[in-house]
Parts: C-alpha cells; sequence; structure tokens
C-alpha cells in the first residue's frame, strides 16, 4: 500500500512541475525582467480549470475564428494519433533491434562487426535528417519512375502512419541495439551460462530462455532515456511531415492552460506504465537498499591532511601520461583533429571579419536578371545560397565556431554543476533525499525535453519589429541558463548514482576505518573511478544538446534570437550558426531546394560522430584498464 502512495504522490508532484513550467511563458515580459502579476494570473486560470473538469478543453486559433475542442474529442482525435505513432514507433524499434542482437550472438564475426559499425554510423545522423532523406528518396523515386511510394506529408488533417513511424523509429532501434548488446554481453559472462550448457542447452535455447528474461528487467529501467529520445525526436517528426498532433495544437493554442493539459496528457500515460511495471517487478521485496558509506558531515572533513600532499610533477606526469594514450588511438586522435580544425578554421575566419557574401540575382551582359536566389553550386557560389542569397559555406565558416562553443560550454555546465551538487546528495543526504531527486529524474524522462525548452523561450526569441530590447549576450546566456538548469535534476541523478555505486566498495569502508575523510576519499577513491564516466556524461550532453539546437530551431528558437522577415515571413537567426541554416527544412522540402540544408547537415553529422567515437575510444581504454591490459 505503501508502494501505491508513493506512486501517486511522485504523480502528484510531477502535475505540480508541469504546472509551474506551463505559466514561465507568462512570467518574462523581457528577458532581463519579468512580472510575477502575470504569473500569477496563468497559476490561476490553470487551477481554475483543474477544478471544474467538465470545461477541460483545448482551444487554438484558427484562421478567422477561436476553435474549442472538448479534453475527450481531442483525446480520441489528435493524441491517439500521436500515441499510436509512438507506440508503434518503439514497438517496432524494440522488435527488430532483438532480432539484432539474435543475429549477432548468433552469426558470424564480420556480421558482428559491421552491424557495430552501421549502428554508430546511423546515430551519428541527426533524427531530423531521416525525413530528409526519405522524401528526397520518395522524389527521387518519381522523378524516375512516376510512381508514388510513400505518402510523407498531411495535408488537410490527412492521417499518415508509415513515414513518421519509419522515421521515429530508427534511432531508437539504433539505441535499443546497443543498450541489448551491452546487457546480453554481461548476462553471457554470468555463471548460470557455464552450468546451462554443461546440462546440454544450446546457445539459442540459453539466449532465448534464460539471457533474454534476466536482461528484460535491466532494459526496462534504462528504456527511460529511449523514450526521453523519442518523445523529443517525435515533435520533430510532427512538424516536419505536417501531422495534426499535440505539438500542432499547441502551437494553434500556446497559453498556458493548453501547455498543461498537452503535457500532463504526454507525461500521465508513460508515468504510470513505468510506476505500475516497477510495482510489479518488486512484488514480495522489501524496501531496502544497498548500504552506503555514510561520511561525516564536519568542516575538517574537507581540509587537506598531510598524506594529501602530492607533488604537482607527479600529479602532471600522470595526466600527461594518460592523454598521451588517448592521443595514441586513431580513434581518439582522428575525430579530435577534425574537431580541432574546424574550430580552428572557423576562429580564423572570425579574424577575418566573418564576412558572408550575398547573390540575390544574376544578370547578363545586357543587365537583364537572368535568376534569383536561392542558387545551386555553382563556380561562383560553390555550396549555393539561401533563400536570401547568402552564401551557403560563408555561412558554415562564419557558425561552425558558435555551435561548437555554446554546445561545449552547455554540457560543461551540466556536468559540473550535476557534480558539484551530484556529491552531498551522494555523500550526506538520508535515503528520501536521494528517492525524491531520482523521481524528478525519473519524471523528466516522460517530458519532451526539447519542447519544455522551447515553452520557456517562445516569448522571447523573435522579434517581429527587427530590434531587440535586451544584448546579444544576455539571451545567449539566458539560453544557455535554461538549457543547463532544465536537465540538471537527471545529470545530478545519474552522477549521483555513480558516486553511490563507488561509496559502497569495501575499499571506502576500510579508507574511511584508517582515519580517511570526506576529502581523501572523494579526491583519491571517487573522483579517479568515475572520471571517466564523467568524460562519457559530458560527451553525451554535447550530443544532446546539438541535437536540440536543431529541435529548436526548427521550432523558430535560435542561438540568440531570430528576427522574422517582414516580407515572406522567413525567420532569419541573429547569430549564422549551423542550426540556423536547418531552422526552414519545411520549406526547403517543399521547394526542393535540398542543397540549402545539406551541407549543415554534413557538418552536424561529422560533429555527432566525432563525439561519439572518442566517447567509444575512452569507453574501450576503460574496459582494458579493467582487464589489467
Amino acid at each position: 500500500m505503501k508502494k501505491v502512495v508513493k506512486i501517486f504522490l511522485h504523480y502528484f508532484l510531477g502535475i505540480i512541475g508541469i504546472i509551474l513550467i506551463s505559466c514561465v511563458p507568462a512570467i518574462f515580459s523581457k528577458v532581463t525582467s519579468w512580472s510575477s502579476g502575470t504569473y500569477v494570473e496563468a497559476l490561476k486560470s490553470i487551477f481554475s480549470a483543474i477544478m471544474h473538469p467538465t470545461t477541460w478543453e483545448i482551444t487554438y486559433q484558427g484562421s478567422t475564428e477561436i476553435f474549442h475542442v472538448s479534453l475527450g474529442d481531442f483525446i480520441a482525435g489528435p493524441y491517439a494519433y500521436t500515441m499510436k505513432i509512438i507506440i508503434a514507433s518503439l514497438l517496432i524499434s524494440l522488435l527488430i533491434a532483438y532480432l539484432l542482437v539474435i543475429l549477432t550472438f548468433r552469426g558470424p564475426r564480420w556480421l558482428r562487426q559491421g552491424l557495430a559499425g552501421f549502428s554508430s554510423l546511423l546515430q551519428a545522423f541527426p533524427d531530423f535528417s531521416f525525413i530528409f532523406l526519405i522524401q528526397m528518396l520518395v522524389v527521387y523515386i518519381y522523378q524516375q519512375t512516376g510512381i508514388f511510394t510513400l505518402n510523407f506529408y498531411s495535408l488537410n488533417g490527412e492521417q499518415i502512419y508509415a513515414a513518421p513511424i519509419v522515421c521515429l523509429s530508427i534511432i531508437p532501434t539504433v539505441l535499443f541495439y546497443k543498450m541489448m548488446m551491452l546487457l546480453m554481453k554481461n548476462e553471457w559472462q554470468a555463471e548460470y551460462i557455464e552450468l546451462a550448457r554443461g546440462k546440454g542447452l544450446t546457445n539459442t535455447a540459453i539466449l532465448l530462455r534464460h539471457a533474454t528474461p534476466n536482461m528484460a528487467q535491466s532494459l526496462f529501467y534504462q528504456s527511460k532515456t529511449i523514450i526521453w529520445f523519442i518523445l523529443s525526436a517525435y515533435l520533430i517528426v510532427e512538424f516536419l511531415f505536417g501531422i495534426e498532433g499535440v505539438l500542432y495544437y499547441l502551437l494553434a493554442g500556446f497559453n498556458p492552460v493548453n501547455t498543461f493539459l498537452i503535457l500532463a496528457l504526454i507525461f500521465t500515460p508513460f508515468y504510470f506504465f513505468y510506476a505500475l511495471v516497477d510495482l510489479w517487478i518488486s512484488r514480495g521485496k522489501a524496501l531496502t537498499s544497498a548500504t552506503i558509506t555514510k561520511i561525516p558531515l564536519h568542516w575538517n572533513s574537507f581540509q587537506k591532511t598531510a598524506a594529501e600532499k602530492v607533488d604537482l610533477k607527479s600529479r602532471w606526469r600522470k595526466s600527461t601520461l594518460t592523454i598521451w594514450k588517448c592521443l595514441k588511438r586513431p580513434s581518439f586522435s582522428i575525430p579530435l583533429a577534425i574537431l580541432t580544425i574546424m574550430l580552428v578554421v572557423s576562429l580564423i575566419y572570425g579574424l577575418m571579419g566573418d564576412t558572408i557574401h550575398t547573390l540575390k540575382f544574376i544578370s547578363d551582359s545586357s543587365g537583364k536578371v537572368t535568376g534569383m536566389a536561392p542558387f545551386k553550386p555553382n563556380a561562383e557560389v560553390w555550396l549555393g545560397t539561401d533563400g536570401a542569397g547568402n552564401s551557403i559555406l560563408d555561412q558554415l565558416l562564419v557558425g561552425v565556431k558558435y555551435t561548437l562553443i555554446i554546445a561545449v560550454l552547455i554540457a560543461t555546465l551540466r556536468v559540473f554543476i550535476g557534480y558539484f551538487l551530484a556529491v552531498p546528495l551522494a555523500f550526506f543526504s538520508k535515503r528520501r533525499t536521494r528517492s525524491f531527486v531520482q523521481s524528478l529524474a525519473d519524471g523528466m524522462h516522460y517530458l519532451p525535453l526539447s519542447l519544455l525548452v522551447f515553452i520557456i523561450m517562445v516569448n522571447e526569441y523573435i522579434s517581429y519589429s527587427g530590434v531587440f530590447e535586451t544584448s546579444l549576450f544576455t539571451r545567449i546566456a539566458f539560453q544557455v541558463l535554461i538549457m543547463v538548469v532544465i536537465v540538471l535534476p537527471i545529470t545530478t541523478n545519474r552522477i549521483s548514482s555513480e558516486i553511490s555505486q563507488v561509496l559502497k566498495k569495501e575499499f571506502v569502508l576500510n579508507s574511511l576505518v584508517f582515519g580517511g575523510n570526506a576529502r581523501w576519499i572523494l579526491t583519491k577513491h571517487i573522483n579517479p573511478q568515475i572520471w571517466s564516466k564523467l568524460i562519457l556524461i559530458w560527451l553525451e550532453q554535447l550530443v544532446q544538446v546539438l541535437q536540440m539546437f536543431v529541435h529548436l530551431a526548427i521550432l523558430g528558437i535560435f542561438i540568440g534570437g531570430a528576427i522574422k522577415g517582414a516580407d515572406d515571413g522567413m525567420l532569419n537567426p541573429v547569430i549564422p550558426e549551423l542550426s540556423g541554416l536547418i531552422a526552414n527544412a519545411k520549406f526547403v522540402f517543399a521547394n526542393h531546394q535540398f542543397w540549402i540544408i545539406l551541407p549543415a547537415l554534413l557538418i552536424f553529422m561529422v560533429l555527432i560522430l566525432c563525439f561519439q567515437m572518442i566517447a567509444s575510444s575512452l569507453l574501450k581504454m576503460e574496459e582494458e584498464r579493467d582487464r589489467g591490459y
């Protein structure tokens, strides 16, 4: 009974959090100021709606009038359509990933290596790029054969399923495959595998009857990150395919009540699914947790002892040796060199003035205009121009440094602040406090992260007059702050979990018995054990930030803001960073001007692939260190 009460208590806390987030757009009149009165009014409107369930409805602005859709009709219509696509994508990706795992374990070595390399390559694609590639393929087949193979755009509320489900399933399939492979390898090294072989069971029988059920429980808990990813990715799929789902109604009727109802509808089914399955898995088990070493909390716990005064030369020599080992690995040094070259070239171009050449029209010798922007790649503009005539190549040279530097800054702050908060959480907090933070972090997995950032920033980063009343630095700083803070519960909980795992080790208890204080245990035992994991978390956050840049740009939120054109209604980024080139992808698809976003897409793929190669190299180094190589 206590577990059931706990489930509903955490759900209630999640709903309160959604209410507070839903009202955030009303709080800011400007980035540098805020109005508590408008925030309170937004809260009142939500609580007033909650108190009258019979009046729950989604309102949105049509072309000429305001429409009202009852919550029941909304759930039966757009919401059910959205959930069908999401659930179908999850089930298909889970099934395909499991079949690939079986094929990998039962297939030859060359097949295993090929699947591993191909999955890493697919993961380097930004999620929206599959929409781009599928639409290009459909158009090409139609041009060559006259056969329209796949309906990839929804017109007049038409419900399409095949294209969005295919696009939404690709990356989750890769993530499920890698997760299952890691879990299955751990199971395959367990003692019961040898016992089963000794009884005469075949590898196939062991895989299906024993390893798979044992893997399923861990897969269930770790799959929350994939749910988090697919919810954010779905918003972009819906937007680019023109689907009239939950995002369509949220954008059409952007108000606190609509935002709360839609976020609550997304949050509720996933929360209760995981909570109830977890309750079923843990049935009959006592509410006990593994013992964690308790460190006395007092000032002397953080004072340096005489034993901690290590020779700086020795520490420097050890760090240099570690860096040299990393650089000797081609899988680490090559992607690092590519990232460094890209950043240096962009910085040098910045010192030269960051000039973006413009070619709006071409005329012949008589002065007659023979062509207007956008132009395809040619001898004058090697990568072509966008709709405004700006050189794509120049924008890439300018934008790489902004994208890389700001992404690195956000990822670094997420990990640094998460570590700073995780240390006292793991060392000194009570079990109830840790449980609360874990529940908060788990709840965040059931909300689309990109949508939350969009909701908070939507009123501040689009200028219709062409002028911002806040400085560029202020807008960038505010955006960085939001993108860091909104992920802190998850990063803090994850780093705290890593620290807690080390605190359970016997050598930590031995160190405490021999007089080690909190500072000693942290610096000599915890940090060396979790350092490589912190690097991996940092690299994962970098990839996630790059993906989020694209998501937000497609939804109209750019780094530093954007100015809406008075003539064409297009959003023009204040800073020519990479995601800005992809922002108008929807119009590019419609006009088949693929050269506009293809270079930026390739750059994003290179960045993501480089970071993933570095992460894989560090992970292999950690595995070799654990094996004693």
